[in-house]
């Protein structure tokens, strides 16, 4: 649960910290966290992509897992500062879609079709 919970207070700081605005939800071990823009599908997509370019496969989920520990944490939340700081200034100058190498997640079956 204290893992959980240092993530989620993690994606709250990194998101102030870059005027980026989040919702953080769900049990500590199992959290969630939502762009709130017009856009927040481009923008999980953009957040996902630079985060693997960080080393992280990584969404707007998180799971804890008993095998998470500190350094951990660290790690995945200097990434998420330094991909929501580059979020920060694709918000601002309106180019999320034109840093994106694919495209933008889709919700629900929409992409089936």
């Amino acid at each position: 649960m204290a893992i959980g919970s240092k993530i989620q207070e993690g994606w709250r700081k990194v998101a102030e910290q870059n005027d980026v605005r989040i919702t953080v939800g769900g049990l500590p071990p199992l959290s969630h966290f939502n762009f709130m823009y017009d856009n927040a599908l481009a923008l999980k997509s953009l957040y996902v992509q630079l985060m693997l370019e960080r080393g992280f496969l990584a969404s707007t989920l998180f799971y804890a897992m008993y095998a998470h520990n500190e350094s951990h944490v660290a790690a995945y939340l200097d990434a998420a500062s330094d991909a929501f700081s580059i979020l920060s200034r694709a918000i601002a100058s309106g180019s999320v879609e034109k840093q994106m190498k694919g495209r933008p997640a889709t919700s629900g079956f929409k992409r089936l079709a």
